[in-house]
């Protein structure tokens, strides 16, 4: 074969690959693709991408708990989204119990905690006049305001301090003892990321609760699950 016909044959098997690699991309042109696309969306102002999305989701997460914490329904209201909705929270007994769609006790008692109640509180907020009121009784559960960790008991504490975790979680990495909203759980995590907060005082309170926060922007909590556990 002389040097012409070899030089021939070479284009040939070269035109066959190209057409080929247009019709069956490989591996490495996806992800030249996927990288050109990142870069598009960054330069034209896009949301984060999902490898942001935890970090960012965490983020909002702390700041959520953090506000409940101090009682601050302004600060929640910046970070929570419309419509919402929240299971699982508890009240003392009495009016304000009722006035959040709870119910007196039968013994007529008032001012007491249920600390194993069969039927914690949830409610819902269509609109920012139900939300401003769901967030006011929130605000009133002082066995989840109370042990919810201040720097820097995200991180450690001891015996005398509430500690606490924050992490992202797929729905199969949720507690068990939020396992009764599993159902609801494993539809909020559709377009939403799913952070998780256990908090402690290491001497028999540990509160669970799950947070869905939007993955469109601004990034804000739409759903919350409580599970308050005390152990005598």
């Amino acid at each position: 074969m002389d040097q012409s016909a070899r030089a021939q044959g070479a284009i040939t098997r070269r035109c066959r690959r190209m057409v080929k690699g247009i019709f069956r991309p490989t591996t490495a042109m996806r992800a030249r693709v996927f990288v050109l696309a990142l870069m598009a969306s960054s330069l034209l102002g896009a949301a984060p991408s999902l490898a942001d999305e935890p970090p960012l989701a965490l983020h909002v997460g702390r700041e959520w708990l953090e506000a409940l914490r101090e009682g601050n329904v302004d600060a929640l209201r910046t970070v929570t989204g419309s419509p919402f909705s929240i299971a699982g929270f508890d009240l003392d007994s009495g009016d304000a119990k009722v006035g959040c769609g709870g119910k007196s006790r039968s013994d007529g008692i008032v001012g007491v905690r249920e600390f194993h109640p069969t039927k914690p509180l949830s409610l819902d907020a269509e609109n920012d006049a139900d939300l401003n009121a769901l967030l006011g009784c929130l605000v009133k559960d002082s066995m989840l305001r109370d042990y919810i960790p201040q720097d820097p008991g995200w991180a450690s504490g001891t015996a005398e301090h509430v500690s606490g975790t924050l992490r992202a979680v797929g729905p199969k990495q949720v507690s068990r003892r939020l396992a009764r909203y599993r159902r609801a759980m494993g539809k909020a995590s559709r377009d939403s990321v799913l952070v998780q907060a256990v908090m402690t005082d290491h001497n028999g309170v540990t509160n669970t609760v799950l947070l869905a926060v939007s993955k469109a922007q601004p990034a804000k909590v739409t759903s919350v699950w409580v599970d308050e556990l005390f152990e005598e």
